[in-house]
């Protein structure tokens, strides 16, 4: 409500001295003795007047100080957002907050006002402000398994092949590729071919295979039925994938990362049998090898059945999913690490047997 009176100027009348002509007593006039007055008690004329004199008087003393009542009275209740004089209706208020709002175009006596409801729903439609989520909890940036809550592998860098050719060792182009050789086949075949293996190896011929499909947009390579004397692979990042659909079998696995990225990621429910050894040639890259659940390796080989050599990575970079049952040894270090030209140290690993050698058998397949 406003104030009625301001504390800082209610002060003593020193500081306002009263106008001189205040001072001056007022001289009381008396009534003409032709005036009218009415008795204080029985309203009765002390001389004989006219009926429509008597109302007069009437009105003047008593009709204005009632007037005057009911305009403090409105005050009064405007201050509460009431009016009395229009059959108490709330008084509109620009801003309608959230602790007095009702329903859009309600009233005191539950009744709808039509030019109330607009009101509302026009300062809905221009409030573009969201209502705060007090149960949102801080951003998550943890980062979610690769596969589900069983395959828990390494957050690795360099995820795509080198399509540009960044790690070239050459002007020629892009060194990355997929080949295979079926037995009995002097020449390999290229499921991917970067431009520098057009000079390299200009013989090699780009081939479509329905048991080896490569889909670039996911760097996945589908085997599916398929067999092959050897499968290579060149700076395919650490993204690359092979999805095991039925049985498949193989020679011999060679995967090279050149300082870049040369990992490998096996999925499906399908099954994979390699005769002389799965290695990974890190060639000084944080690369390993990364088995998901429901698969089954069945790798042999002479001098090892696994092999991880020249891994940045300082834990053993061959990681198994949790629902996954490892035969034929454990994942551990092989001899000491090495430190490459650029100062990091390169380590080698492999599933060893108990005398801590490389096994020459190992087989990985679902726990149950």
């Amino acid at each position: 409500m406003p104030r009625l009176f301001n504390n800082d100027h209610n002060v003593s009348g020193t500081d306002y001295p009263v106008p001189k002509e205040n001072d001056t007593p007022i001289e009381e006039k008396l009534p003409d003795e032709e005036a009218y007055s009415f008795d204080e008690f029985n309203m009765s004329p002390r001389k004989e007047e006219s009926e429509e004199s008597a109302r007069s008087a009437l009105k003047q003393r008593f009709l204005k100080p009632v007037a005057a009542l009911m305009i403090v009275t409105a005050v009064v209740f405007a201050s509460f957002g009431r009016d009395p004089l229009a059959n108490d209706a709330p008084v509109k208020e620009p801003t309608v907050t959230a602790e007095t709002a009702g329903s859009p175009g309600s009233t005191s006596d539950g009744g709808t006002d039509p030019d109330e409801t607009t009101d509302t729903a026009d300062s809905k439609s221009d409030d573009t402000t969201a209502p705060a989520d007090d149960t949102a909890g801080p951003e998550d940036t943890t980062a979610a398994p690769d596969e589900d809550e069983d395959d828990v592998f390494p957050i690795l860098d360099n995820l795509d092949p080198d399509f540009a050719g960044d790690y070239a060792w050459s002007g020629a182009g892009s060194e990355e590729y997929i080949r295979f050789s079926r037995d009995g086949e002097a020449t390999a075949s290229y499921l991917q071919k970067g431009g520098a293996w057009d000079t390299y190896d200009p013989d090699g011929k780009i081939v479509t295979d329905a048991t080896a499909v490569y889909d670039k947009g996911s760097n996945t390579l589908t085997l599916s039925g398929f067999n092959a004397a050897m499968l290579d692979v060149n700076l395919m990042g650490n993204g690359f994938t092979i999805d095991l659909v039925g049985e498949n079998h193989i020679g011999t696995i060679s995967i090279w990362g050149a300082m870049y990225g040369g990992s490998v990621k096996f999925i499906g429910s399908g099954s994979l049998t390699v005769d002389n050894g799965l290695f990974l040639n890190c060639e000084d890259s944080g690369s390993c090898v990364m088995v998901a659940k429901g698969v089954t390796l069945d790798i042999s080989g002479e001098t090892g059945a696994i092999g991880v050599l020249d891994s940045t990575l300082s834990e053993p970079a061959i990681f198994l999913s949790k629902s996954l049952k490892l035969e034929g040894g454990t994942i551990a270090a092989v001899g000491d690490a090495t430190e490459a030209n650029d100062g990091k140290m390169m380590y080698t690993y492999s599933v060893v047997d108990a005398e801590g050698n490389p096994s020459t058998h190992v087989l990985i397949h679902p726990a149950s």
